[in-house]
């Protein structure tokens, strides 16, 4: 799955509703609890619908596969419903948590930088990612 030498792309797709049957569960339970909280409150079909189509949408990251590319030129990510691609050149700094990285366009820690920056899930792949980022970071100059 790594990239070749002639192939210099990594690819992969992230399913976080399959991950953990446990989150997938406890997810699934408190959204029909917030639902069923809204329906209680309002008493209203169109309000309660509506909360569940802001919930869903909200989740969508959740619910739905999202496809992650990294080339020497830019990163993608792909969901259902969008595509993000970004150029290597954009980003200023990058972030390494347990789950993911985020590639950020300001030097040093923002509150911004959720907003603007891409935000990269692990799949099993973790130091495959991480080692195509910091070589791409490198070859950039900018490490």
């Amino acid at each position: 799955m790594g990239p070749t030498p002639r192939d210099k792309t990594l690819h992969w797709k992230v399913h976080p509703l399959r991950r953990d049957w446990r989150v997938t569960t406890g997810v699934i339970v408190l959204l029909f609890l917030v639902w069923w909280g809204v329906w209680l409150w309002t008493k209203s079909k169109p309000l309660t619908f509506l909360s569940v189509i802001i919930m869903l949408v909200s989740l969508s990251s959740f619910f739905l596969p999202v496809t992650f590319s990294l080339s020497e030129e830019s990163v993608t990510v792909k969901s259902p419903f969008s595509t993000k691609e970004k150029k290597w050149g954009e980003f200023k700094s990058f972030w390494i948590d347990r789950h993911g990285v985020l590639l950020s366009p300001f030097k040093g820690r923002s509150r911004l930088e959720s907003f603007r920056g891409l935000y990269i899930r692990f799949s099993d792949n973790k130091e495959e990612v991480v080692e195509f980022i910091q070589r791409r970071w490198r070859g950039n100059g900018l490490a």
